[in-house]
C-alpha cells in the first residue's frame, strides 16, 4: 500500500487529533456585512437568507468557483453566535417588504444555524454530492 499525504484542511483546522474540533462549515456567497469587523454569507442565490460573522470568529475560508458563481465557504466554532436573517413570508411570495420587519435579523449559534433544514439543504458539506 502506498503512503497517503493527509490533506491541507484537517491540518489547519484540528490542532490535536485526540480531540477533534467542534466547528460547522456554511457554504454561500460572501458580501459585506452593515457591522463593522463582520462578513455576511448569503445562504441562498437569490440573496434572501443570510448571517453575518465577525472575522474574528471565522477559523477558516475557502473560495471555489470562478466569477459570479464563486461561493465561499466559511468555518467556524460551532458555539459562535451568528446574527441571521431568515426569509419572511412576504420575500417568498415575491412581496418584499422594505420595513423592520423584513430587516430583522436573529442571534442564534452557529450549531443551530447548520442543523436547520433551510440550511442543510443548501450546504454542499451537508449533502452527498461533491464539488
Amino acid at each position: 500500500m502506498s503512503s497517503l499525504e493527509p490533506d491541507a484542511l484537517p491540518a489547519t483546522l484540528v490542532e490535536d487529533a485526540s480531540r477533534p474540533p467542534r466547528i460547522v462549515a456554511f457554504d454561500g456567497f460572501l458580501g459585506e456585512s452593515h457591522t463593522a469587523g463582520s462578513v455576511r454569507l448569503y445562504l441562498d442565490e437569490e440573496l434572501r437568507e443570510w448571517f453575518d460573522v465577525a472575522g474574528g470568529d471565522i477559523l477558516h475560508a475557502e473560495h471555489f468557483g470562478e466569477g459570479m458563481l464563486r461561493r465561499t465557504v466559511l468555518w467556524v466554532d460551532q458555539r459562535t453566535t451568528l446574527e441571521r436573517r431568515r426569509p419572511q413570508p412576504e420575500d417568498v411570495h415575491g412581496e418584499y417588504l422594505d420595513g423592520e420587519l423584513a430587516a430583522e435579523t436573529v442571534p442564534q449559534t452557529a450549531a443551530f444555524v447548520a442543523t436547520d433544514y433551510s440550511v442543510l439543504r443548501r450546504t454542499p458539506m451537508k449533502t452527498p454530492y461533491c464539488y
